[in-house]
């Protein structure tokens, strides 16, 4: 993806405005002074840039990156910062392109995720968005990459949010956010550890993640038992969203666990590709595990 940097004004304002707590009210804080501080650039390099900025009337940091003195990498980043909701570091850091929100956050398909999130929430309590799942109606419909963005986007609106991998046998969101995922659901639920060993924070403010953690070989012995329904309780309790992405419907059994415990799910249907009848037997699964439906989002 590429990052707009030029926004009109206007669109810049509103976005802000709508889905940024932690972004000051204008986009008046140069830019340049944020990649400055956060090491990217020297103030030597940036009052050059600003000079050539002042000739092409461009935009700071898409002049900088032309002029080869800043990666796009760290422009998305800086612009991340700036925006509230990117923790700063002056390490190397690559924001994953899954992350849409993140990565490019005037694109359509952040866009996307926002209104999603306003439907979400929109006439109904905070507390009933409090834990739900993700689903893939079936394989390969793209719930981690939902799950992920729609946890990010919340965080935009300086909720503190956690993020369950509950994919036991094959485990996404540990790569998405290139995070820590050596102890994780399995590590608790069979291990003893503690729930402070198994969160992990992730590059996006106010965002942890509870990866898969070890492989195991009897998945459903773990999301069938109490400590897993313990441990998203735990998380519940200190978090004000929550969201564990599931195996997808059809792969086992295990998703049905995972509805149990969480109570909720949202499911992801690819278009032209997940059947009729599967959607069917979706509901009928969610009801015998006494998960309840709240709602279903489309991918190509």
């Amino acid at each position: 993806m590429n990052i707009n940097t030029s926004p009109s004004p206007k669109m810049a304002q509103r976005i802000l405005a709508e889905n940024f707590s932690g972004a000051s009210e204008t986009l008046i804080a140069p830019l340049a002074e944020t990649i400055v501080r956060l090491g990217r650039m020297s103030a030597e390099d940036a009052a050059r840039v600003e000079d050539a900025r002042n000739k092409t009337q461009m935009p700071f940091g898409r002049t900088a990156v032309r002029m080869g003195l800043l990666s796009k990498a760290d422009l998305q980043y800086a612009l991340g910062v700036q925006l509230g909701f990117l923790h700063e570091t002056n390490n190397p850091v690559i924001i994953p392109q899954l992350l849409a929100v993140a990565n490019n956050p005037y694109s359509k398909t952040a866009e996307q995720f926002r209104s999603m999130r306003t439907h979400l929430l929109a006439g109904r309590d905070p507390k009933d968005l409090n834990l739900f799942a993700i689903t893939d109606a079936d394989e390969r419909c793209g719930a981690d990459f939902i799950a992920a963005n729609l946890a990010a986007s919340f965080t935009q609106l300086g909720k503190r949010v956690a993020l369950v991998d509950a994919r036991l046998r094959k485990p996404t969101l540990g790569k998405i956010f290139a995070a820590d995922a050596s102890e994780g659901v399995s590590n608790f639920v069979a291990g003893g550890a503690s729930v402070e060993n198994v969160v992990h924070p992730t590059l996006i403010k106010n965002l942890d993640l509870t990866p898969a953690g070890v492989s195991v070989a009897d998945a459903q012995t773990i999301l069938a038992s109490q400590r897993f329904s313990s441990l998203l309780n735990a998380l519940r309790n200190n978090y004000e969203i929550v969201i564990v992405l599931s195996p997808a419907f059809g792969e086992s059994t295990d998703v049905e666990f995972v509805w149990a415990a969480a109570e909720k799910a949202i499911i992801v249907v690819r278009k032209d590709h997940s059947r009729v009848d599967t959607l069917r037997s979706i509901e009928k699964a969610a009801r015998r595990s006494g998960g309840l439906i709240i709602g279903a989002t489309f991918t190509n």
